[in-house]
């Protein structure tokens, strides 16, 4: 993601002459004295005959369409995400409410706002409205660049269903997720010493929910050995996923 990129979202003769010539009319001068030449009958052969009526087809009716086609507004996503901007904006400014109910705030951003060190969050938390699934419906992320455009972490990934803002996922410490570019997101994650989980995902085509392409994760075998696993469904389970016969390095 580019420098700032989670911290602003953009809202984007001649003339024609004609002229004519006007023709004189030739007129002849009439002879003195006409003679009366008497009318001669044309023959059958002769006779000129009336042209046979054209034909003419009617023009065929075309029927209009009854319904024209809806054109369809695009909705207005800074208003659309409006709630969730606005509760990320107000916990950055008042801090943490534990009397209040916060409907679209990830726990990342909780502990940012509780444990800001010397960082100054309103200069440091951002946003993007981007699409991300690629539907054509802008998703929006909110986090903070890590590394100033080299790495983003995400705390919460929101899209739009029926003009609603909805939770794709969230993050915090131990579980968290770096925006990669190209609709790909790396996770990473930890459940303890002898835990450790990583791994890429991307967002479903209608931006809903998040799509495994891979998940590794390290967890303690029955026999008490550490063992190494692998599988495309996010799922932490052993039993679920294929274990790896690899060296600690290689993992």
């Amino acid at each position: 993601m580019k420098n700032r990129t989670l911290r602003a979202a953009c809202l984007i003769t001649g003339c024609l002459v004609l002229g004519g010539c006007a023709q004189k009319a030739q007129v002849a001068e009439a002879p003195a004295e006409t003679k009366e030449i008497p009318a001669q009958t044309e023959s059958p052969e002769q006779q000129e005959t009336e042209p046979p009526e054209e034909e003419t087809e009617e023009p065929v009716e075309t029927e209009e369409e009854s319904e024209t086609e809806e054109v369809i507004e695009e909705p207005d996503y800074e208003a659309v995400y409006a709630p969730v901007l606005e509760e990320t904006l107000d916990l950055i400014i008042n801090g943490y409410d534990y009397e209040k109910t916060y409907d679209y705030i990830a726990d990342g951003l909780i502990e940012a706002v509780m444990y800001p060190g010397d960082t100054d969050l309103s200069q440091e938390i951002g946003y993007a409205i981007m699409d991300i699934s690629g539907d054509g419906v802008p998703e929006l992320l909110i986090g903070y660049d890590i590394e100033k455009g080299a790495k983003s972490e995400v705390y919460g990934a929101y899209t739009c269903v029926e003009e609603k803002p909805v939770t794709a996922f969230t993050g915090w410490a131990r579980s968290s997720h770096d925006y990669m570019g190209d609709g790909n997101f790396f996770y990473f994650g930890s459940n303890g010493a002898m835990s450790s989980l990583f791994g890429k995902h991307h967002l479903s085509e209608d931006g809903t929910e998040v799509v495994w392409d891979d998940f590794y994760f390290s967890d303690e075998k029955e026999d008490g050995s550490l063992g190494y696993f692998h599988n495309t469904t996010g799922m932490y389970d052993q039993a679920a996923s294929e274990e790896l016969e690899i060296p600690d390095e290689e993992f």
